[in-house]
């Protein structure tokens, strides 16, 4: 259930023609998804095996 508050907030944007904020949002989202992921993917190291092969 979405508060009454939030649902209202939304109508406004969308109702005023403010809906390039909520793709603002979306991007700005995106970028720090990617962002995190890279920076995790370059933190990650493969474990090796006991006879010295890497997966």
């Amino acid at each position: 259930m979405v508060p009454f508050a939030f649902k209202e907030y939304h109508y406004h944007l969308l109702h005023y023609g403010h809906l390039h904020y909520f793709f603002w949002l979306l991007t700005v989202l995106s970028v720090v998804n990617l962002v995190v992921y890279v920076l995790i993917a370059k933190w990650y190291t493969y474990k090796t095996l006991v006879g010295g092969v890497s997966l």
